[in-house]
């Protein structure tokens, strides 16, 4: 119940703060949609009227907030749709693109900590290609990713999911392999490691006990990982054009499109609360060392 009220007044809070920083926004829809119509006083206030922002902002925020819960997040103020369709659609896009990048990462960085660890493979190989992976930010590698395509003559299609994925999951193969070895060297520092080296089992099942023990942690980090790519991967999603809530950000920040933009501030900020609570549940069933609190019968 604590955790719940907490995550609750977290929502409002951030909801709240997102709801503000919308409207301190240099730049007004009224302008953006109607130009020079605009400029007459008259005129100004009766569109600002009929889009509602002749309010106070504190009165608009409640409103607003009386509404979240009840599905009428309003209307796009561009294009007329309505807010929650959009984020839907962006979300799942979103969600999709998160899910498998997340899968490849998990499925490369196991593999290769697995040649390494059960089959003694030197790992300063797939140390350096990490560090090579890892110190080139986002935006560059989606810059030579385009460059290839332009010269194979290949066209950037709206909704490839291929590209930005290509993109995602080599950056972050390169900062997830360094975590997963270091949480792996942790494990073999412990006791039980020791032990069952002792008891004879192989390099590949002393590897397995280190991996269910480093778990809990990988997991987590998988998890806001995934989280962030649904929030906010704006630039990737910018440049290869793929329909998911980082181009939805972008396109209403440039329209300001006041509705989409909070709609996709709730949407985030109830993803993110979601995914802190989905570590708590991972951790407390896979973390070996969490006690399980039963009844007595």
């Amino acid at each position: 119940m604590k955790r719940t009220l907490l995550y609750t007044a977290l929502f409002v809070a951030t909801v709240s703060f997102i709801y503000v920083l919308a409207r301190l926004i240099p730049g007004d829809p009224v302008t953006v949609l109607y130009g020079e119509m605009a400029e007459d006083r008259a005129t100004r206030d009766i569109l600002e009227q009929q889009l509602g922002l002749d309010r106070p902002i504190y009165i608009q925020l409640l409103t607003y907030m009386g509404n979240i819960f009840t599905g009428r997040w309003g209307k796009s103020i561009y294009t007329g749709e309505g807010v929650v369709s959009i984020i839907s659609r962006s979300f799942t896009a979103s969600l999709k693109l998160a899910s498998l990048s997340t899968l490849l990462v998990l499925a490369i960085c196991s593999a290769a900590l697995y040649i390494e660890y059960g089959y003694g493979l030197n790992g300063r190989l797939l140390t350096t290609v990490s560090s090579l992976l890892s110190s080139m930010p986002t935006v560059v590698w989606g810059a030579v990713l385009l460059l290839i395509l332009t010269q194979l003559r290949q066209p950037i299609v709206l909704g490839d999911t291929v590209p930005p994925l290509i993109v995602l999951t080599l950056v972050a193969t390169g900062i997830f392999y360094r975590l997963f070895k270091s949480a792996i060297e942790y494990s073999y520092q412990q006791p039980f490691i020791e032990t069952y080296a002792m008891m004879g089992y192989s390099r590949v099942a002393v590897f397995l006990k280190a991996l269910r023990y480093s778990l809990p942690t990988i997991l987590s980090a998988l998890l806001y990982r995934a989280g962030l790519i649904i929030a906010g991967a704006i630039v990737v999603e910018t440049m290869f054009l793929y329909p998911g809530m980082g181009l939805v950000f972008y396109v209403a920040l440039a329209s300001r499109d006041y509705p989409v933009l909070i709609g996709w501030g709730v949407a985030v900020s109830a993803t993110l609360i979601g995914i802190n609570l989905a570590v708590d549940i991972v951790h407390s069933i896979a973390d070996p060392r969490v006690v399980q609190q039963w009844s007595p019968d």
